[in-house]
């Protein structure tokens, strides 16, 4: 059955979205901003953790990992991100530079 992998940056959130990364293993996603700087994320045409999540929430994804932080957040502030996403989707991890995910094949 093979392994789905989706990667989406620099995007307004879009509902849409959903349909093209729908089941994937893994989805790599902005999350530029902590919800509370959404109109900041609309006006810089970026999604926050929480968009990112909504979406691998409604795709029905198996793992969500962000990526794409704004400069503002040292990494001990990524963990904001963090938080606002797995509001929304547990299964969320915060990516970082050489990173590897097992994505393994299905029965």
């Amino acid at each position: 059955s093979g392994r789905k992998f989706s990667y989406v940056t620099d995007s307004l959130y879009l509902p849409s979205i959903a349909d093209h990364v729908r089941n994937s293993d893994l989805f790599l996603c902005e999350g530029m901003f902590t919800d509370d700087l959404r109109e900041s994320a609309k006006e810089k045409k970026h999604m926050t953790a929480g968009d990112a999540a909504r979406i691998a929430k409604d795709a029905e994804v198996a793992e969500l990992g962000l990526l794409h932080y704004s400069p503002r957040y040292s990494d001990y502030e990524l963990r904001f991100l963090l938080q606002d996403a797995k509001k929304v989707f547990a299964n969320t991890v915060l990516s970082k530079d050489r990173m590897r995910f097992n994505i393994p094949l299905k029965d």
